[in-house]
């Protein structure tokens, strides 16, 4: 937790489907008064924090029935992101993250942090990739073997 920083609501989750996680893995959702965090716990491994979103950054909450008679909630962030949880306080918790937002106990963003004195820096490329014909996975430009599936670009 970082200064300043309250607990709201801590709820246990029994899946979820995070961005760039294709399986679904148990664990415990938390909202303070800054942001929303669901920390992993698969079975037999260690706890690791699979979400981490300031309230600010979230732009829509929904719960409703899922599959196999579950409740879900999905939260909605950044540029078309968005994870789904299942709970059965789905309700609860989205109306809490929603009545945080409506309080206004969102902090202002950091400050941006200072500049560089006498370093160089290199101006970003954009990176460049290329979809595998096969699978439709991304892989940098340059590469003459899909790394998902192994075709030839």
């Amino acid at each position: 937790m970082n200064p300043g920083e309250r607990v709201i609501a801590a709820e246990p989750v029994t899946s979820s489907i995070l961005p760039g996680i294709p399986f679904s893995d148990p664990g415990n959702l938390y909202l303070t008064n800054h942001r929303v965090v669901f920390e992993a716990v698969p079975p037999g491994h260690l706890p690791r924090t699979a979400l981490n979103v300031s309230l600010e950054q979230i732009t829509n909450v929904v719960w409703g029935p899922g599959p196999k008679r579950t409740i879900v909630l999905r939260i909605e962030y950044g540029m078309g992101w968005a994870c789904t949880l299942t709970t059965q306080n789905a309700a609860r918790f989205g109306e809490a993250i929603l009545a945080a937002r409506a309080s206004g106990i969102v902090p202002p963003p950091p400050p941006p942090p200072p500049p560089l004195i006498g370093m160089h820096q290199e101006s970003a490329k954009p990176a460049v990739y290329l979809h595998c014909k096969h699978c439709g996975t991304l892989s940098p430009a340059g590469a003459s073997r899909c790394s998902s599936c192994g075709a030839a670009l």
